[in-house]
């Protein structure tokens, strides 16, 4: 599968203090691509330099197979994303339908006209309702809505969010997280996530990168990361039953380090990577249980804090 992002060796320093140190960084085309580390780790660095904002000190970077580093480089291939800032702000004395008409006016979308392309971004970002209304009437999750259908504004095949997130309410990030799918499901579009909230990144991505004080942590899908990890993660089991019985049952299973029941919701903690699926099942079937919904993998939590943990000791081994 083609690479839409193809970053390697990236470095960027601002003064003593090194912010990404040989970073690098491939997105695959029809994905959402989750990007995650810690406040200050350089996922916005990052984002900045694919979008030719920020210059980095060293490294490449390639957009759609095209070199796109230096000043410059790659304005036609950057032409084929969008981009959504950490904490967009916008003239509070304009409506949404009046700044996306002073966005348009800088160019002619892609095979369409401005208010087809205007109408098309705002219905996805979910805010064609509030076109109208003064943007300095809007709440913190509209705000984010607003910077989502500018990014969206042109078409794009690939969407950069940079923590678009903040300032949603839980059922706000849900209805986001839709609105993500949507873009890769049915607008074929690209999503390259950044965030650090470990749940919003599990919830949509098909593949994660994460980065810690500017350098590669790890890369791939969950359950890659977790093999390489040996982090045998957990079985999520919605079952129908006696739970005492099912409980009991699972919990004699040799490969169980621990289980916990919420309601008739039970998480087992595994003590391996192997796909242990069918045994829970039989387990929980011969313990007259009815399953309901399962699902397996190391958690991005357990995937996480496994990296971190890692890391770390490296870190002293190192001194």
């Amino acid at each position: 599968m083609e690479d839409v992002i193809d970053v390697s060796g990236l470095t960027k320093s601002f003064g003593s203090f090194r912010a990404l140190d040989g970073f690098s960084l491939s997105v695959e085309r029809g994905t959402i691509h989750g990007f995650l580390g810690p406040n200050g780790a350089g996922k916005t660095t990052t984002l900045k330099i694919i979008e030719g904002l920020m210059l980095p000190d060293a490294g490449r970077v390639s957009l759609f197979g095209h070199d796109s580093t230096g000043p410059g480089g790659g304005t036609s291939m950057r032409s084929r994303t969008g981009y959504m800032p950490q904490a967009p702000a916008f003239p509070s004395h304009m409506s949404a339908l009046e700044l996306m008409q002073f966005y348009a006016g800088f160019f002619t979308p892609r095979g369409e006209d401005r208010r087809a392309a205007i109408g098309w971004a705002l219905d996805v970002a979910g805010i064609a309702e509030r076109k109208n209304d003064r943007i300095g009437h809007y709440s913190g999750g509209m705000v984010q809505r607003l910077g989502l259908a500018q990014a969206l504004l042109f078409r794009p095949e690939l969407v950069i969010l940079d923590e678009p997130s903040a300032g949603l309410d839980p059922a706000g990030m849900a209805e986001f997280r839709e609105t993500i799918r949507r873009l890769r499901d049915k607008e074929g579009i690209t999503v390259l996530l950044s965030s650090h909230l470990l749940h919003e990144v599990e919830q949509v991505s098909d593949r994660v990168t994460v980065i810690d004080r500017g350098k590669l942590v790890a890369a791939g899908t969950m359950a890659q990361i977790g093999s390489k990890l040996g982090t045998g993660g957990a079985v999520r089991v919605e079952v129908n039953g006696p739970l005492e019985r099912v409980l009991d049952a699972v919990k004699k299973l040799t490969f169980v380090k621990s289980v916990e029941a919420d309601g008739n919701k039970i998480t087992i903690q595994l003590g391996t990577t192997e796909d242990v699926r069918s045994e829970v099942s039989r387990a929980i079937v011969a313990a007259g249980g009815v399953i309901e919904s399962m699902k397996s993998g190391p958690t991005l939590e357990d995937l996480y804090m496994s990296l971190m943990l890692n890391k770390g000791k490296e870190g002293e081994g190192a001194s």
